[in-house]
């Protein structure tokens, strides 16, 4: 997405991401130690994959008929 010209919609999803990892790793490590914080990590890093994909069909869906790689703008 990046070097598609949308960014903004990456660094949102990676923001999503550190916010789910945040308060996971604060429920998890408490109960469960290093494998609580592991198991954060892993879910966070699929979740992060799975939202990647699904923004990334969304803007190819908005865009039907076009390109999806000309950022947002340009012709």
């Amino acid at each position: 997405m990046a070097g598609a010209g949308y960014q903004r919609y990456r660094l949102g999803a990676q923001a999503a991401a550190v916010a789910f990892n945040f308060g996971a790793n604060l429920y998890l490590i408490p109960h469960f130690s290093w494998r609580g914080s592991a198991f954060a990590s892993l879910l966070t890093d699929g979740g992060l994959g799975l939202l990647s994909w699904t923004v990334l069909l969304a803007l190819k869906k908005r865009h039907s008929g076009g390109h999806l790689l000309v950022p947002v703008g340009t012709s």
